[in-house]
C-alpha cells in the first residue's frame, strides 16, 4: 500500500459547495538498480525515500572504503550504488615488524586478505594484520 493516513472527509461551506478529503500522504519508493553492476552485496531495509536504508558491501575480489547507496531523487526510480571496485591491489609484508610473529600469509590480496599474525614473545596485545590503504 502506498498511501498513508486516515481519510477524513471535511462537509461543504455552504449550499452547492464541495466537500474536501484530507489526511492520506502518498508514500514515495525507490527500487534497486535494474542494472547493478558486478561486485556489490545490496541488503535492502526499508525503500521508502523518506526511511530509506540500504546497506552495500563489496563481493569479494572487490574493494572500498565507503561503499554506499544513495535514495533515489523521484519516486519510482532506481536507486545508485557506487564504490566497489576490481581489486587487484596487493598489500606488501611490511619489513618491520618487531614484535609480531608472522604465522601465515595466505593472501595478501587487499580485499580479502588473510594474514595470521601473533605477538612475539615477551610482547604482549592482540595481534592483527590491517590492508594496505587505498593508494598503496
Amino acid at each position: 500500500d502506498q498511501h498513508l493516513g486516515n481519510a477524513t472527509v471535511l462537509p461543504c461551506r455552504f449550499h452547492m459547495d464541495t466537500y474536501k478529503v484530507v489526511g492520506c500522504t502518498f508514500i514515495e519508493y525507490c527500487h534497486a538498480p535494474l542494472d547493478l553492476e558486478d561486485g556489490y552485496i545490496i541488503t535492502e531495509y526499508h525503500l521508502e525515500r523518506e526511511l530509506f536504508y540500504v546497506e552495500v558491501e563489496c563481493a569479494p575480489g572487490y574493494w572500498s572504503e565507503e561503499p554506499k547507496a544513495t535514495v533515489c531523487t523521484c519516486h519510482d526510480q532506481a536507486y545508485k550504488v557506487s564504490g566497489c571496485v576490481l581489486d587487484t591491489a596487493l598489500c606488501m609484508t611490511p619489513q618491520d615488524h618487531t614484535g609480531y610473529e608472522l604465522i601465515d600469509e595466505r593472501s595478501l590480496r587487499r580485499s580479502d586478505m588473510d594474514v595470521e599474525v601473533n605477538c612475539a614473545p615477551g610482547w604482549y596485545g592482540k595481534a592483527k594484520a590491517i590492508p594496505c590503504a587505498n593508494d598503496n
